[in-house]
């Protein structure tokens, strides 16, 4: 049986130019949400890579860096440090993200972590690993859900929550948090002191729903690339991927990623359409990480990602060129 992967129509750009990196870095892979671009950064030296989040934001046209909270990870050997491939969403005022890192815990493995940035973006404020299966586990992508009424950049819904997508596993969770409550301050010897505030421990996850095909569709689990967005009712919208491998030395490519356009009942749990599959710009290690809503063209989503680990790119593409089927 024949493969067909078809190019999606639109316009591609680099986000960065390469020849105006240093040397001994790269940035790649990008998500977004809201005026908020992140670029996954990456400091290499003959010892490891330390990885970095470059935020940008698109209205004001600021950039700032913001280094990987070493002091929140378990210390590591690995030859690479801090968080990796961070999705990005706007919730109760702070940009909040996922991301993976290999030192996440004491077991040294690929590991996925919840946490959220400062007020200014300076730095990482919260951050934990979560319990979303055994390990390695990677792109699960955050969400709010119900999304805001009126729309995109207005105020989320006052019982907005946090969830997380898997659609390799095919689960939606929700994201909490755990607190130790402090002593009782009538057990301290200064019975006058102030309470003390409980003490954050760590984001827990709770699952909401498991997800399942409708007829005619593949009941197996994709890759998630992207966080979902909002299109209508309870239908949301992402982008999964799939890898070919090929075991022929004389070829340049022996690794491609495709990519899927997804849509979801996220009040059902059901996958209601999936797209044939597509690339945008190079055919080979091309990873799609992020996708925002056009605030110029209402269907127009702009689509995030890295081609060979070290350009980011966007692409700008009309949702009807990403709804075409087989």
């Amino acid at each position: 049986m024949t493969l067909t992967i078809r190019q999606l129509p639109g316009s591609k750009s680099q986000l960065m130019d390469p020849k105006n990196f240093p040397k001994d870095q790269v940035m790649f892979n990008p998500s977004a949400d809201g005026d908020i671009i992140y670029i996954r950064g990456t400091r290499h030296t003959a010892h490891d890579e330390t990885n970095f989040a470059v935020l940008h934001n698109s209205e004001t046209n600021k950039t700032v860096t913001v280094e990987s909270p070493m002091d929140l990870l378990a210390p590591t050997a690995n030859l690479f440090k801090g968080l990796e491939d961070m999705r990005v969403v706007h919730y109760r005022g702070l940009l909040w993200f996922t991301a993976t890192a290999t030192h996440a815990s004491d077991e040294q493995n690929n590991e996925m972590l919840v946490g959220h940035f400062d007020a200014g973006l300076t730095r990482v404020e919260r951050l934990s690993p979560i319990s979303a299966g055994p390990p390695p586990v990677k792109n699960i992508c955050p969400f709010v859900w119900p999304p805001p009424p009126g729309g995109p950049g207005t105020p989320e819904h006052p019982e907005a929550r946090l969830r997380l997508l898997d659609t390799y596993k095919r689960v939606v969770y929700e994201v909490s948090e755990l607190y130790e409550d402090p002593p009782d301050p009538a057990d301290a010897p200064d019975s006058a002191a102030p309470a003390a505030a409980p003490r954050f421990l760590r984001f827990i996850l709770t699952k909401v729903a498991t997800l399942r095909s409708a007829a005619g569709l593949p009941d197996i689990g994709f890759r998630g690339s992207t966080s979902p967005i909002h299109l209508h009712g309870n239908t949301w919208g992402c982008i999964v991927h799939d890898i070919i491998f090929n075991d022929t030395t004389r070829l340049v490519t022996r690794l491609a990623y495709f990519h899927y356009w997804m849509e979801i009942d996220l009040a059902r749990g059901v996958v209601t359409f999936m797209s044939a599959p597509f690339w945008l710009a190079h055919w080979g290690i091309e990873y799609v990480s992020g996708l925002r809503r056009s605030k110029r063209e209402q269907n127009v989503v702009e689509i995030y990602f890295g081609v060979n680990d070290q350009v980011p790119m966007m692409a700008l593409a009309r949702l009807a060129d990403l709804r075409a089927g087989k």
